[in-house]
């Protein structure tokens, strides 16, 4: 009988419980690490995401900015609404108005005081004055934009000088 149960305990295959407890841990570990890489990557892109989004968005609004305040002859400037007027070689009186409607830059082009066409430049726009704001001396516009999502924010400061009075002949 006892050579019968020796026999038995020799013959016996398998995995101890401390084994399996081993391969458990191992197992969670290196899932654990694999969960937390793959958040990492998901989060970092979504932040990079934003941040692109805020810095297309100034850019925008300066790129259309400064396109219509080099055309102007006139600048009604002292905050918003920002109105750039001129009047082209036709005799076309053209009239750009900006102005902040919610958390847009919304961009108004009137011709001969008709409303031709209105365009958001830029969303997210912050309209807390410290943070976008424009106002203009000495032949030199002065605009700051800044655009915000959650807890990114990107802020552009533009000098633009206008252009030079050209007699008519």
């Amino acid at each position: 009988m006892k050579h019968y149960i020796s026999s038995l305990k020799t013959k016996c295959e398998g995995f101890t419980l401390i084994e399996i407890l081993i391969v458990l841990l191992i197992t969670g570990v290196l899932t654990s690490g694999v969960v937390t890489t793959i958040y990492q990557i998901f989060s970092q892109n979504e932040r990079s995401t934003r941040n692109m989004v805020v810095v297309q968005n100034v850019e925008s609004a300066g790129h259309w900015v400064n396109r219509d305040a080099l055309m102007a002859q006139t600048v009604s400037a002292g905050g918003f609404p920002l109105t750039l007027s001129w009047q082209d070689w036709d005799g076309n009186d053209h009239q750009i108005v900006y102005s902040l409607v919610e958390d847009a830059m919304v961009r108004t082009e009137m011709i001969n005081t008709v409303n031709v066409n209105q365009t958001t430049v830029a969303c997210n726009v912050n309209t807390d004055s410290n943070l976008t704001d424009c106002s203009f001396a000495d032949g030199i516009l002065h605009f700051k934009v800044t655009a915000t999502i959650d807890s990114h924010s990107e802020t552009r400061v533009y000098e633009i000088k206008l252009r030079p009075e050209i007699p008519l002949q």
